[in-house]
């Protein structure tokens, strides 16, 4: 509808005194009662307007039926408005005085709006009643640049979708605003009312009027009102108080009002007093800032029987209150599900907490313990700290990124939380390099305290956390612990303090740093490549097949067996199931540490399998010795049998041979020739992992006997009385020879059917005691022999057993120690005297003592009888060397020289009767010192795998020529030895595998060559003395002839 310019009953323009007394103004649509324009000059008012006693109904306004503008005094007393369809009823702007007494509205939108009461929501959006523009003319009343105001007496009741009260300053030309100053009201009563607009219903003093002073507010009553879907572009969706003296707010419902750009959804309250009674707050909502429902500033704050619910603010989403406020809430009130999107759900003023948090568990505490802190380091474990509100919920910092979508005031709180270390500038002996002040981490809503500090002499600190906002202040107190510098550190002095700094990955330090701090000795150390798969600090990650007695030495120790991984993660101090002990060296025999029981094969650990099936083992090893000391014995028996009958033979005149031909071809020699560089060559040569188990265990049947069975029947002492390992394997080796010995004895009787004489009995004992002489050496030596590793000393044969503990000195000094000498020295000097003294007496071709100890000289020459005693002790330097803790490399450099030596003297000396054994031995020991050769460079070749595979290839390749070049020399010794022999069942046998081509030459042939040798041997014996006479003849007719 259009409105004429002055649709007004009475018009009065610059009229000095206007007064309206006992009016009735009924029925009036779109026509005001009174439009009074007084006079300002130089911003001074004059003129007066004064209506008293009036009433006004039934009227239907679009304009203000009370418009007011400059004025010195207006009074309005005494008013009744009822029944009336109007959005504005009185606009007073511009006056010195304005005095409002006894005025009452009812029924105001009575009719029109009964559809808005029905459907609010869908009403809110109808632009008839929601337009963003001209919203200060919704108001009953709407004052505007007052300089004094008095309100008394006013009473509101059942009035629809209209703001009722609005207090506000006035624009006067373009750049010029006339506030509002001075307000005093007391006694308003607000009963039955339904506000549905875009402004605050009740707004006293809106933030937007600049208002200086608004005092002496007495009495705000709202009784029995529904405030729905009221707006406000300020403060106070549905109601705006300032300094209201008392105020009362009962069986009120507050639904779906906004505070669009700043707080209060609800109600927005300043220096007031306000009763909240049995009322309704539910989805309102603050935008942009505080109080989803209520936003109390330093005001008092009584609610009772209220609910509060489903409001949203950033601060408060159901109440906000500052810090200075009394807020009372008794026992029946709700307030719940609220959302307060920064902080304060339910409730919300400022952080109430600051709490140490810990991210994982999310379990809060209110002091901050750092222990051990490494000086001129950084805090290596993470220390979070976060505000907490009054309900003890962390503040959501996150929302700065919606930083478009809440006021200013939020993003200067948010930028005012700032947390800091408070005091440290004033603390001795401590220096806060970095991180005096927190940084907020985003992606777990958390502030991280990250200092890096140093420390000089004192170790402990008492500091605080502080954080300082719109005059709070919240603290929380840290406690800082210094460590000294640790192992794996250097200790370096700088300005103020002392700074820990740890060994770069590639580097390590296991020395005690706080003992270098004058010298600056303790340095880090590069890892080694060899031996370390990674080093940083005072950690040494191992490669495998390396170990250490303990994390805290770099005194590496290269493992023997492949039991070593400090890695694994099924592993004991470095050692893998299985092993256990120094170096992982020995196997859990009786399963004490893994629950198993492990023996050792080779260089391995295996779990143990029955014990009969050991028993099994041990029967055919056993066995086959007994076999081979029997055959090879009885063939030692019948040649030195035969040399005898040949010998007498001889000097009988009946069988004519030469000594050399019965002598020199003789398995004996042979054997004592193989025995020995295959004593050697199993002992020094440490190829065996590398190649094929029954090649490694065929050398070691000949060369290291004990060794088949030293290891492998570890299982069966898991039961035994004694626990010391070495000395059950020593008692087992002893029982073996015992009963070898026992079995040879027994067959020699049974198949021969009656008692040997005690000499061949002899024979026996010395034959198995050179058979088992090396491999027994080298066993009593290890056990003799202790070896350092780390702090300890242990038996080189059994690192299980530490040295020189009463225990090991009793066994070391009342057994192993005599049994060595005994075995290794004694012995052999015993036989050497036997021999000796048999030369001596010239009873070397006594019968008995061929059978006993022919053995040990045969095939040497008689001036060097002692040559095999000789290479005895050869190999018993060899064993001790061995068994010395020295480099691997070492050893064998050892053992070259004095192999060398010894092949040097067994060419010089030539101590053997046949060219072919001195052939023999001298090839063999060649072979052997260009096998130690070659494995000298297998350790030196350790990391190139196919280098080291060829070396090994041909160190087989030589060794295997070796055997069969031993196998030839034997089988023509055993031939010759057939062909000597009175054996016809031998003979068939051998010109059977003639007839067969497996052999070149006939057994018969052979036979006739030598009895034709035999019958010239005694033809010339029988013309000896012709061919003498004749050869002095013809020598003396020769010197007669020169005469």
């Amino acid at each position: 509808m259009k409105i004429d310019l002055n649709p007004y009953l009475f018009n009065f323009f610059q009229v000095q005194n206007v007064q309206f007394n006992n009016t009735v103004f009924d029925g009036s649509v779109n026509l005001g009662f009174v439009n009074f324009t007084g006079l300002m000059i130089n911003f001074q008012l004059f003129y007066s307007l004064q209506i008293t006693n009036s009433i006004f109904s039934n009227s239907k306004q679009d304009i203000p039926v009370i418009l007011v503008t400059y004025g010195k005094n207006v009074d309005i007393k005494n008013i009744v408005v009822k029944q009336i369809e109007s959005l504005q009823f009185i606009q007073i702007s511009l006056i010195d005085q304005l005095t409002l007494v006894n005025l009452q509205f009812t029924q105001i939108n009575t009719l029109s709006v009964q559809d808005v009461i029905e459907n609010p929501i869908q009403n809110y959006l109808d632009p008839t009643f929601n337009s963003l523009q001209g919203q200060s003319d919704k108001y009953l009343l709407n004052l505007g640049g007052i300089d004094t105001t008095n309100l008394s007496n006013l009473t509101i009741s059942y009035c629809y979708n209209v703001a009722l009260l609005n207090l506000n300053y006035f624009e006067v030309g373009l750049n010029t605003i006339q506030n509002s100053n001075t307000f005093y009201a007391n006694n308003i009563n607000i009963t039955n009312l339904h506000s549905n607009v875009q402004e605050p219903a009740i707004n006293l003093g809106n933030k937007l009027s600049t208002i200086k002073k608004l005092i002496d507010c007495k009495n705000l009553q709202v009784i029995d009102t529904l405030f729905t879907e009221n707006s406000a572009f300020g403060d106070g969706g549905a109601i705006y108080l300032y300094k209201i003296q008392q105020s009362l707010i009962q069986n009120t419902n507050f639904v779906l009002n906004q505070a669009l750009e700043n707080s209060g959804g609800a109600i927005f309250s300043s220096n007031s007093k306000i009763y909240i009674n049995n009322c309704i707050f539910k989805n309102n909502v603050s935008k942009k800032e505080r109080g989803g429902a209520i936003y109390s500033d330093n005001s008092y704050l009584k609610i009772q029987f209220t609910n509060i619910i489903h409001n949203i603010a950033y601060i408060g989403g159901g109440i906000y209150y500052n810090q200075i406020n009394s807020l009372k809430i008794d026992k029946f009130s709700q307030i719940y599900e609220n959302k307060g999107k920064f902080y304060g759900n339910n409730l919300g003023s400022y952080p109430k907490k600051l709490l140490k948090v810990n991210h994982q568990t999310k379990q809060v505490y209110n002091k901050i313990i750092i222990k051990n802190f490494q000086s001129g380091n950084y805090t290596k474990q993470p220390i979070y700290v976060q505000f907490f509100d009054e309900q003890n919920e962390m503040l959501n910092f996150n929302i700065a990124d919606q930083i478009n979508q809440f006021s200013p005031s939020i993003k200067e709180e948010l930028e005012n939380y700032k947390i800091s270390i408070a005091n440290s500038s004033e603390i001795t002996n401590l220096t806060i390099i970095l991180g005096q002040e927190l940084q907020y981490i985003k992606t777990i809503n958390l502030f991280q305290l990250n200092i890096t500090a140093g420390n000089f002499k004192t170790t402990d600190f008492q500091l605080i956390l502080i954080s300082q906002f719109f005059g709070q202040q919240l603290i929380i107190d840290l406690d800082l612990n210094f460590r000294k510098c640790q192992i794996g550190e250097v200790l370096y002095p700088k300005q103020g303090y002392i700074s820990c700094d740890q060994c770069m990955p590639g580097t390590y330090s296991l020395a005690d740093p706080n003992q270098g701090i004058s010298s600056f000795l303790v340095q880090c150390q590069k890892c080694s490549n060899i031996y370390a798969k990674q080093c940083y600090s005072n950690q040494i990650i191992l490669q495998d097949n390396y170990w250490r007695e303990s994390k805290l030495t770099d005194i590496i120790y290269l493992c023997e067996m492949l039991g070593c991984s400090e890695t694994n993660q099924n592993q004991i101090n470095g050692c893998i199931q299985g092993y256990i002990g120094p170096l992982c060296n020995s196997c859990d025999y009786k399963g004490i540490y893994w629950g198993v029981n492990y023996a050792q094969k080779g260089k391995e650990c295996y779990e143990c399998g029955k014990i009969v099936q050991l028993y099994f083992y041990l029967a055919i090893i056993i066995g086959f010795y007994t076999f081979y000391i029997v055959i090879s014995v009885n063939s030692q028996i019948q040649s030195n049998i035969l040399i005898i009958k040949i010998e007498y033979l001889r000097k009988m005149e009946i069988l004519f041979l030469s000594k050399t031909k019965l002598r020199g071809f003789q398995t004996g020699i042979i054997l004592k020739i193989f025995f020995h560089y295959l004593q050697i060559f199993s002992s020094s040569i440490d190829i065996y992992n590398y190649i094929p188990d029954f090649i490694g265990n065929f050398y070691k049947l000949g060369g290291d006997p004990s060794q088949i069975t030293y290891t492998n029947l570890d299982c069966i002492y898991k039961d035994w009385v004694i626990s010391q390992l070495w000395f059950n394997r020593l008692v087992m080796q002893i029982a073996q020879i015992v009963f070898i010995v026992g079995l040879v004895l027994s067959s020699r009787y049974l198949l021969s059917r009656n008692i040997q004489r005690f000499y061949k009995i002899k024979t026996y004992f010395i034959f198995i005691y050179f058979f088992y002489y090396s491999s027994i050496v080298k066993l009593l030596v290890s056990l003799c022999v202790c070896k350092k590793v780390g702090t300890y000393y242990y038996m080189l044969n059994d690192h299980l057993q530490k040295c020189w503990t009463y225990e090991h000195a009793l066994f070391q000094i009342g057994m192993v120690y005599p049994l060595t000498i005994i075995w290794s020295i004694v012995i052999p000097l015993i036989l050497n005297d036997k021999i000796k003294s048999a030369l001596q007496k010239k009873k070397q071709n006594n019968i008995k003592f061929i059978q006993t100890y022919y053995f040990i000289f045969q095939g040497y020459k008689q001036k060097f009888y002692y040559w095999e005693i000789l290479k005895m002790f050869q190999r018993f330097i060899i064993m001790i060397i061995l068994n010395l803790d020295i480099q691997a490399i070492i050893q064998r450099q050892l053992i070259l020289f004095i192999c060398f030596i010894f092949l040097k003297i067994t060419i010089q000396q030539n101590p053997y009767q046949q060219k072919q054994s001195q052939n023999l031995e001298v090839l063999l020991q060649t072979m052997t010192l260009i096998t130690l050769i070659l494995q000298t460079l297998v350790y030196v070749l350790e990391a190139q795998y196919y280098r080291r595979l060829v070396l090994i290839i041909i160190i087989i390749i030589l060794n295997f020529y070796n055997l069969l070049k031993i196998i030839f020399e034997y089988y023509r010794s055993a031939l010759d030895l057939i062909l000597k022999s009175q054996n016809q069942k031998a003979k068939k046998l051998i010109h059977f595998l003639f007839k067969l081509k497996i052999i070149s030459f006939d057994i018969k042939k052979n036979q006739i060559q030598l009895q034709r040798i035999s019958h010239f041997w005694k033809k010339l014996y029988s013309n000896r003395k012709i061919l003498v006479n004749s050869m002095y003849l013809n020598y003396y007719q020769r010197s007669n002839s020169k005469s």
